[in-house]
């Protein structure tokens, strides 16, 4: 290399050059849970290396979806966007809709709850009592549960039931 200055230099420098994209390989994702999720990309580099080993991202709400940790960048500067887990977490209660109850009879009375859930589904579609003795009351069929755990006690209906003689 010649300066302007007129001197010359017998160095040389090496440069090396790096255009490959690192790669991502992605963990975690879930069934359904009612725990929080994590899902990880790990970087892979072979030539300049990753900037940092991982990435992640932890999901904490209600979520039935497909989720990438992010992007790895080696250290060169060339990125990569991590592939996706799918992701499904149920943090909502199920709900309960009633029937059953009465206005005054002298027959066994039922009350049923039915289970609804839009994210991991009932563990069981219904729950009910039966009530066969004198009373006039609200009665309550119970509690429904979803299949992740998460729980919702049903309302009640009025039971009237008069099984005793004039």
């Amino acid at each position: 290399v010649k300066y302007s200055n007129g001197t010359e230099s017998k160095c040389k420098k090496t440069i090396k050059m790096d255009k490959t994209v690192p790669s991502c390989s992605v963990s975690g994702g879930s069934t359904w849970t009612r725990n929080n999720v994590t899902v990880t990309g790990k970087c892979s580099d072979s030539t300049s290396g990753c900037k940092a080993s991982t990435v992640s991202v932890t999901k904490s709400s209600t979520i039935n979806q497909n989720v990438s940790p992010g992007t790895v960048e080696d250290k060169a500067g060339n990125k990569t966007t991590c592939g996706t887990k799918l992701v499904q977490i149920d943090k909502t209660a199920p709900s309960c809709s009633l029937c059953g109850g009465s206005t005054w009879t002298r027959n066994n009375v039922t009350v049923t709850g039915y289970c609804s859930d839009g994210q991991s589904g009932c563990a069981s579609s219904s729950v009910s009592v039966t009530k066969s003795s004198t009373m006039n009351q609200y009665v309550s069929p119970g509690t429904v549960r979803d299949k992740v755990g998460n729980t919702t006690t049903c309302g009640t209906k009025m039971v009237q039931i008069d099984k005793t003689p004039p």
